[in-house]
């Protein structure tokens, strides 16, 4: 695991108790998008019916947040994340992915941080 947040490099860290991920590149940005241990378990739910071969069960591959303005859309085996622009309230998707990681790699990224929340204690 430690690998793996190495190569993407990203580390997490407390800032005044509240866990926080310094955020090197747009992996970390995305990652720090989902804070709370429910929101962690619902997309991880949505990653393991896609690499079940279950995607078609999934109600909506769009992983978002509009705040920062990135976009992850979950396909079969890996993960797209985007950058939006809001155009008459319509939001648009830029038109090249700012990066696409295989799900088995961002599972283990998401249960590490899932983790580093988890042993913080302060979205208890």
């Amino acid at each position: 695991m430690q690998d793996l947040l190495n190569r993407f490099q990203i580390n997490f860290y407390k800032d005044k108790g509240r866990p926080s991920i310094i955020c090197h590149n747009d992996i970390s940005r995305y990652l720090y998008v989902w804070r709370t241990e429910d929101m962690i378990l619902d997309f991880l739910n949505d990653i393991d019916l896609c690499l079940s071969g279950k995607y078609e069960e999934i109600e909506d591959p769009w992983w978002d947040d509009g705040l920062i303005k990135l976009y992850g859309n979950l396909q079969p085996s890996y993960l797209q994340v985007f950058t939006s622009d809001k155009i008459d309230d319509k939001v648009i998707l830029g038109k090249t992915p700012l990066f696409t990681i295989p799900l088995t790699e961002f599972r283990v990224i998401l249960l590490a941080w899932k983790k580093f929340i988890n042993e913080s204690g302060f979205y208890k």
